[in-house]
């Protein structure tokens, strides 16, 4: 999807999106589509007992909710793509309302169990397209404000619609069900106030291209290791947390409703103080890190569960979880902003959406699969097994793989290259080039630029003539120039030990303490060249963006390279 030029040409300063009407229509849009989950699960254990049902079949509450969206989320992104945002919100608005509406009068559980359905189809299309259109409205410094309160506001929501949903149920199980027709004016809003830009594929859109180049986005080794994650951390949110903490509270330990609703609240409160930190953790370690780190907070937070028998003490792992959250989600959602291509924008979002969704659903069953097996304590120790499973599983996915060509050219350079010499800062007669560092979001490091999505494909023989451009790495803060080898293949950057001998060894410059032995390489092929992370420490950045390892991002001159975090040894890619 691409808009109009001026799509958001009046809304890229910080300060105007808190004036723009539309900015607050959108994130009403957000408290609708997480209000079907966050309200109904204080109020589980009470469903259980008034339709009579048990523990292991009062999670379909859940996952009917949860299933079509799953299934209809990529649709409904392919046909607001095509015919029109508003054209399918403002249906999935009043569908949503409508099938809450009834959900709250059901006089069995079969005939709730379908309302929620028809309530999910309804959920489907909202939140995904909340966040296109921001894509639509805003950019640069805007979007990332707008995300960020989007974000933020989530968050929020998500510890008070717990503790409204178990007010509610206080009252009545009706009630909270009975919070959907507050879609009906949203949608009023969305119809009658909503501007957005149109788009200029309208007319000219074929479906096969479309869907041609969502899968390019998503056919990667690493964007498939990114979606699995986050299909992960939803999965255990919804099964373990959602469904069977509440169940184990209200039905082991006696809880009420606005107990099960505090407990859960307190997930969202730790999400929330760890997102908004999250800038200064990834100064320290890199987002893969960090990812990685959630899953054994995870596992540790589930193997305690069994040992606790207090309702109030389960506070305890819930707020870890919620840890887990706040390093996980930010981190994946900030790796994989860029790599959608702008004319899939929207799909790619789709298929995030319906990736959370899948997660969200499975999650419940899954966890009820345990609990038939192996009974409360099982759902648990099956949940901490699993996120020690993903943790192991992601860091294979994002494991860069060095092609097997490139020992073959190793192999017959050996003799012009025995050992790499360490690069020392010096000073040069080459003046600072004027490189405009301001690079346009089209230019934004994209992996399926490169002729190959991942390390694994084949990489072509070094080049027998002398090339007709000779790349440099350009440090900044020593104003040194280093040329890169014009023999090889692949260069790789790092420092010095007694295993490892890169051919660009940084170690004699300021801050070279943040780089790994084995950082990152540059590959030639021809006149182009491309930068890969090496599964290091602190991370490679290209032009301020996180580099996912195992995939080739294309150079371009101009371009900053930063080997960790904040820029403390930061290169500009030349051609001279």
């Amino acid at each position: 999807m691409t808009a109009n030029s001026t799509s958001n040409s009046t809304s890229n300063s910080t300060n105007t999106i808190y004036q723009d009407k539309k900015f607050f229509i959108i994130n009403g849009v957000t408290l609708i589509a997480i209000m079907g989950g966050h309200t109904i699960a204080p109020i589980l254990p009470t469903l259980s007992q008034t339709f009579r049902v048990s523990p292991h079949e009062i999670e379909l509450v859940m996952s009917v909710f949860l299933m079509p969206i799953a299934i209809a989320t990529p649709i409904f992104g392919i046909l607001a793509d095509r015919v029109g945002r508003k054209q399918i919100l403002v249906p999935s608005l009043i569908l949503f309302a409508i099938a809450g509406g009834f959900a709250s009068f059901a006089q069995d559980f079969n005939t709730l169990l379908a309302w929620r359905f028809v309530q999910g189809l309804g959920a489907a299309s909202l939140e995904s397209l909340a966040l296109t259109m921001f894509s639509d409205l805003y950019s640069g410094k805007a979007m990332i404000a707008a995300m960020s309160f989007n974000a933020a506001l989530i968050g929020m929501s998500s510890t008070l619609y717990p503790l409204v949903g178990g007010a509610l149920a206080g009252l009545s199980w009706r009630y909270p069900f009975l919070l959907s027709v507050l879609a009906l004016p949203v949608a009023m809003l969305v119809l009658m106030v909503l501007k957005l830009p149109k788009m200029q594929n309208e007319r000219q859109f074929k479906l096969n291209t479309y869907l041609k180049s969502t899968w390019s986005s998503i056919n990667n080794r690493s964007v498939l290791g990114l979606l699995f994650a986050i299909a992960a951390i939803f999965a255990l949110q919804f099964g373990a947390i959602i469904t069977y903490i509440p169940i184990l509270a209200g039905v082991s330990f006696g809880a009420p409703a606005w107990v099960n609703g505090v407990i859960l609240g307190s997930m969202s409160v730790s999400l929330a103080v760890i997102a908004s930190r999250l800038g200064a953790l990834t100064s320290r370690v890199s987002e893969i890190t960090l990812i990685k780190l959630s899953f054994i907070i995870s596992a540790v937070a589930f193997a305690i569960i069994p040992a606790i028998h207090n309702a109030w003490l389960l506070i305890v792992p819930v707020m870890l979880f919620g840890v887990a959250q706040g390093l996980a989600l930010p981190s994946s959602q900030a790796l994989l902003a860029g790599l959608a291509a702008q004319d899939s924008r929207a799909g790619f979002m789709a298929v995030n959406a319906t990736v959370q969704a899948v997660g969200q659903a499975l999650g419940p069953v899954f966890a009820g699969i345990a609990f038939g097996f192996w009974g409360m304590q099982g759902v648990f120790f099956a949940s901490a097994g699993f996120a020690f499973v993903s943790h192991t599983f992601f860091s294979s996915m994002l494991a860069p793989k060095v092609p097997s060509a490139v020992s073959a050219t190793r192999s017959t350079i050996a003799t012009q290259s025995a050992e790499a010499v360490p690069v020392e800062p010096r000073s040069t007669s080459i003046a600072t080039p004027t490189i405009n560092l301001q690079v346009p979001s089209s230019s934004h490091p994209n992996p399926l630029t490169s002729p190959a999505h991942s390390a694994t494909q084949s990489v072509s023989p070094a080049p027998t003539v002398l090339q007709l451009q000779q790349a440099r790495l350009f440090h900044v803060a020593t104003n040194t120039a280093i040329e890169l080898p014009p023999h090889l293949a692949i260069i790789r950057l790092g420092k010095h030990s007694d295993r490892i001998s890169p051919d660009i060894d940084v170690s004699g410059f300021p801050n070279a303490q943040v780089v790994s032995r084995s950082h990152a390489s540059i590959r030639v092929e021809g006149d182009n060249y491309y930068l890969q992370d090496m599964g290091s420490s602190n991370g490679t950045y290209l032009n301020n963006h996180p580099l996912l390892p195992g995939n080739w991002y294309k150079l371009r001159p101009g371009d900053s390279i930063s080997l960790g975090k904040a820029q403390v040894v930061k290169f500009l890619f030349q051609l001279a």
